[in-house]
């Protein structure tokens, strides 16, 4: 093999992909009836305190339903319904909301959309006059080939 890391990632990625193939979505569906009642039935939330998980990459969905049971996220209503779901349960929740379609938005705040365009605008400007980034946004510049501001 030419590199460990890329033996792990190759690894890694079986481990997670043979599993999900095995996924049942119609048994997710089963499994995810108690999860409707805020996620909404086809996984479109109908309320904004609860994200809409239809068409969720599948991998995403298990791995935060995995960090939810296992304590690495903390959720008081969430944490009763994944504490006695097992590792193939969860991966039936998550081919199950993955091959669900998403609805439109209802749209969005007007507020939050200036807010991001302006972080957007502030972005694009400096990176525009930051000499590493222009033009090499997708290199890693050494030390010695950087412009020193001062």
């Amino acid at each position: 093999m030419r590199s460990p890391r890329l033996a792990l990632a190759l690894a890694l990625a079986l481990a997670f992909a043979l599993p999900a193939a095995a996924a049942d979505a119609e048994a997710g569906k089963r499994k995810a009836e108690a999860c409707g009642a805020c996620h909404g039935a086809d996984g479109n939330s109908a309320s904004p305190e609860f994200p809409s998980l239809a068409a969720q990459p599948p991998l995403y969905t298990l791995y935060q339903l995995l960090n939810f049971r296992d304590g690495r996220r903390r959720n008081d209503v969430m944490i009763p319904f994944v504490a006695k779901l097992t590792d193939d349960d969860m991966r039936d929740i998550a081919a199950f909301y993955a091959a669900q379609t998403p609805r439109p938005g209802k749209g969005a705040d007007a507020a939050v959309v200036d807010a991001g365009k302006a972080v957007e605008v502030a972005t694009t400007a400096a990176r525009a006059t930051c000499p590493i980034s222009r033009g090499r946004s997708t290199s890693r510049a050494s030390p010695a080939s950087t412009t020193t501001i001062s």
